[in-house]
């Protein structure tokens, strides 16, 4: 299974990202419902939800539209233009750790 976003170029695809406490790899997920700080929905840990396996993340984005997904390139949270393939080959976890205070804005808003 893979998750991407349709249209990109280069192709944005959600891969599992490390942790820099050496926490294993996670697809981590940012529900439409986390907080705002200035009119603004925060991308920190603390509102992350973290999946092990890639059909659970699916099933959550399915569930909470709206909700982004941590992809790369960019580490950029995507929301729109999702598209979950079944049959395609889930892509391998990336080595670029996230660290716990970012608050990375790249991508679209959720």
């Amino acid at each position: 299974m893979k998750i991407y976003k349709r249209d990109s170029d280069p192709e944005q695809a959600a891969v599992k990202f490390p942790y820099r406490n050496r926490a294993p790899a996670r697809y981590r997920v940012f529900p439409v419902y986390r907080y705002e700080v200035d009119g603004r929905n925060k991308n920190t840990l603390q509102e992350e939800i973290a999946f092990e396996e890639i059909r659970h993340a699916a099933e959550f984005l399915l569930r909470h539209r709206g909700s982004a997904i941590r992809m790369m390139p960019g580490r950029a949270l995507v929301s729109t233009g999702l598209i979950i393939d079944f049959d395609a080959a889930e892509p391998d976890a990336t080595d670029v750790p996230i660290d716990a205070d970012d608050d990375l804005d790249r991508g679209e808003p959720a």
